[in-house]
């Protein structure tokens, strides 16, 4: 995904993004909407010796949030799996896409949390789905 000038890839460590970029603690930033297209916000999660292992971008409540799924259906193909639980922000329905490296998940929130109605997540593969 490109940021302005900059690149974030899984697998990879962080380039410049601390012009922009805001810590949300030891191995996470945030980066605000305004420098990034498509969604909100978007959170990036690193390991501790520097590699990027998950981006989660967040959509507001006030989304079209069936479009969004629908773009993705569009680009992605039909989801690996789906399914439904509840968690501390409410219950999820979640549909997945996997490739022989990374894992995709659409997340919707029900009801919007802080508000959040959407969120989906990309990380390496076989990681347990973290969602913040």
């Amino acid at each position: 995904m490109n940021l302005i000038r900059d690149t974030i890839r899984l697998g990879e460590p962080l380039t410049r993004l601390s012009r922009y970029a805001r810590p949300i603690g030891d191995t996470a930033i945030t980066v605000p909407a305004r420098e990034f297209g498509g969604a909100d916000e978007i959170e990036v999660y690193r390991a501790p010796d520097g590699p990027v292992h998950r981006v989660v971008f967040l959509y507001s409540q006030q989304r079209d949030v069936a479009a969004l799924l629908a773009d993705y259906r569009e680009s992605l193909g039909a989801p690996a799996d789906s399914a439904e639980r509840n968690s501390t922000r409410g219950h999820l329905r979640l549909w997945t896409w996997r490739d022989a490296r990374t894992e995709f998940v659409f997340i919707l929130v029900q009801p919007p949390f802080e508000g959040v109605g959407a969120m989906s997540v990309l990380q390496e593969r076989g990681l347990p789905l973290a969602i913040p």
